[in-house]
């Protein structure tokens, strides 16, 4: 089945079918065409496999082996149109690889899951278009005991040829395509049934439809929803049993198996009135009891074809069975809206993640941005501070001049008040003296000379 998530924007771009390129027991070539409708969409694309947690949540297995090494690229094939190459540097040793693939661009994500079928063009030429059949009469849920041996041969030969009427050309061609048990079927397509799968199976292996039906079950257990035959999974690769398988499943035990689970399948359908025939569900016994008594006598259970010449049984029958082919379908499209819901729930969880990472981050920035505003806050206080703190440190106060400029006067007053102030002390006498050279001296010295 393939499963596809899309975000809001996702519409934009596309992924179609897978087509294998290589062969078994060659490395992995496949191309995945790209939908687009932009041309510069792919520049930022990134597409690689899906994380281990995305496996998880759609309910896949996680990669592991040849899956975990898969290598995606985007690319152009030989139209150059875009595609997506899908390699693998080890051999292809199994017939199918399930991988999610997961693409992001500049506008949404997308998460898809392939099948990638390896063996497909070994039996390409096997599987043929359906052909649109005119409606015929379907098989009864009616339980018959064979009162003999003979009549029980007839029966036989009489199933044979109802179930070889009633198979459709896809069923002889996947029976001719398992020559060998234990061989790999085609893929299972939309609205194919396991009872046409079985059909050839059973004419080849001697065996009923029913045993055949069982053994597939349990030989392919993977490949049903719930384990129910009648939920057979699209997209699914069926093994033949071996034959030894197919002799373990007893006759009986089939028939009981099958009614089963047909009435589990009809009870979780949707309450919609069904065609039945009273008659032939009062004449049916309780699987216990039917169990106990073919244990009992040895009788060999089996579903009676409906009579052609009873009408009304075979119209009811016929239309049982075409509802039946609708509600698989409806089945196969409630089990991929499952998928797909169960996708987009891991998109969403995994948007919520995000958008909470963000959040986060968005607050640890309002934070900082808290932080450089108070810090740029004061650095601009600091800075409206610095020009009057700094005449207020470099001068002097005011009333500090005043009081040098006061004590210089009041210096300046009393040396001037200390020079207009009279001695208390008298004058001292001025002395007189002659200056008139004496003349005897004078006339002595000229005598001399």
């Amino acid at each position: 089945m393939l499963l596809m998530a899309c975000s809001g924007a996702a519409m934009a771009l596309g992924l179609g079918d897978i087509r294998v390129l290589s062969k078994p027991g060659q490395p992995l070539v496949a191309e995945i065409p790209v939908i687009s409708n932009e041309p510069g969409e792919l520049d930022n694309a990134r597409v690689a496999l899906a994380s281990a947690t995305t496996f998880a949540r759609v309910g896949l297995e996680r990669p592991q082996g040849l899956v975990s090494s898969l290598q995606f690229q985007f690319a152009q094939d030989a139209r150059g149109r875009a595609v997506i190459r899908v390699t693998s540097n080890q051999p292809v040793d199994q017939p199918a690889i399930n991988f999610l693939i997961e693409v992001e661009w500049s506008q949404g994500r997308l998460v898809r899951e392939y099948a990638a079928l390896v063996d497909a063009p070994n039996t390409a030429a096997a599987i043929a278009e359906p052909a649109i059949d005119a409606p015929r009469a379907g098989a009864s849920n009616t339980i018959a005991r064979e009162p003999a041996a003979a009549p029980a041969v007839e029966r036989a030969d009489r199933n044979a040829g109802a179930a070889a009427a009633a198979a459709p050309p896809r069923a002889a061609a996947t029976a001719s395509a398992a020559t060998q048990t234990g061989d790999a079927l085609p893929a299972v397509r939309s609205g194919q049934t396991l009872s046409e799968i079985a059909a050839g199976l059973a004419r080849s292996s001697g065996h009923s439809l029913d045993q055949t039906m069982l053994a597939l079950l349990r030989t392919n257990p993977d490949a049903f929803v719930n384990g129910n035959i009648n939920r057979l999974k699209q997209g699914a690769v069926l093994r033949t049993p071996q034959e030894d398988a197919l002799a373990q499943v007893n006759a009986a035990e089939a028939a009981v198996m099958v009614r089963e689970q047909a009435a589990q399948w009809r009870q979780a359908r949707s309450a919609i009135p069904q065609p039945a025939d009273a008659g032939a569900a009062a004449a049916t016994p309780a699987p216990a009891s039917v169990a106990s008594a073919a244990a009992a006598t040895g009788a060999r259970l089996e579903i009676a074809p409906a009579v052609a010449s009873q009408t009304n049984t075979a119209g009811a029958t016929s239309g049982t069975s075409a509802e039946g082919e609708g509600e698989m379908a409806a089945n196969q499209q409630l089990q991929q809206a499952k998928e797909d819901i169960a996708t987009r729930d891991a998109e969403l969880q995994d948007l919520r993640s995000r958008v909470a990472d963000l959040e986060k981050l968005k607050q640890q920035q309002q934070a900082l941005i808290a932080m450089k505003d108070t810090d740029l806050a004061a650095a601009q206080k600091r800075l409206a501070d610095a020009p009057q703190a700094a005449p207020q440190g470099g001068g002097f106060p005011l009333w500090l001049i005043g009081a040098l400029v006061l004590i210089v006067a009041a210096v300046v007053a009393w040396l001037a008040a200390r020079r207009r102030k009279p001695s208390p002390l008298p004058p001292l006498p001025r002395r007189q003296f002659d200056f008139a050279p004496p003349i005897a001296a004078v006339d002595t010295a000229e005598q001399q000379d």
